[in-house]
């Protein structure tokens, strides 16, 4: 089974989240922060209202890092503008910024973003092209990683490694929404990964609890058989 995400961020103006849920969309990813001091001024108005209309919420960071020490300040600055937020799909770093261009080997700064995010209690994921993911974050040690690949114009994406989303268009037309917008195909069902995972610090789905019967009330039912 698939599920349509969208990216939103500030950029999209105002969102009408109840149509946008109506017209299919099951989640949305929100820009929350960029470098080490950019809060997106939509992101908390663009939470509760996604929040409220039913919608699944992920959050996303456009990180700026040259270096792994900048890249973990970053993740420390993102985690602290998202804490508290029930957010029931995965923490994007989305690493495509003009500083990491000149960059061949993204590994360290990815992983010491992603690190971050694990290690406090977070479904950590990597955002970006397939062109980067194909070169810049090719190494195996980003495999641990979730990916959310980019890109358009194909029927499939051109990848041959594991991801969970797929970035398939720039150019979506989704009721709520005044002009045009991101969408992904999501592979997995995360809220229930996520939740039954503890991670996000939601707590885990509990299963129905089972209704103790004490032999006496059994027999009270007609269970004359039942032995003491």
């Amino acid at each position: 089974m698939t599920y349509r995400v969208l990216d939103i961020s500030a950029y999209q103006g105002e969102v009408d989240f109840e149509r946008v849920k109506s017209d299919g969309i099951w989640g949305v990813m929100l820009k929350a922060t960029e470098g080490e001091q950019y809060l997106s001024p939509a992101f908390e108005k663009n939470y509760q209202q996604a929040r409220a209309a039913g919608l699944n919420v992920g959050a996303y960071h456009y990180l700026r890092a040259s270096t792994p020490q900048e890249a973990q300040r970053e993740a420390q600055f993102f985690l602290k503008n998202v804490a508290g937020k029930e957010l029931t799909l995965p923490l994007a770093v989305d690493i495509e910024a003009p500083e990491q261009r000149q960059i061949s080997d993204l590994t360290a700064i990815a992983k010491a973003f992603c690190d971050e995010v694990e290690n406090n209690g977070y479904y950590a994921m990597i955002y970006s092209t397939v062109s980067w993911f194909k070169t810049k974050l090719s190494s195996a040690q980003l495999d641990v990683f979730d990916r959310w690949i980019a890109q358009v114009g194909t029927d499939k994406p051109n990848f041959d490694k594991p991801y969970g989303m797929w970035q398939f268009t720039w150019d979506a037309s989704v009721s709520g929404i005044t002009g045009r917008v991101d969408e992904s195909i999501s592979y997995k069902d995360y809220p229930s990964i996520i939740r039954d995972a503890g991670l996000n610090h939601l707590q885990p789905t509990q299963p129905p609890q089972q209704k103790v019967i004490s032999v006496q009330q059994l027999q009270q039912m007609g269970y004359q058989s039942i032995q003491l």
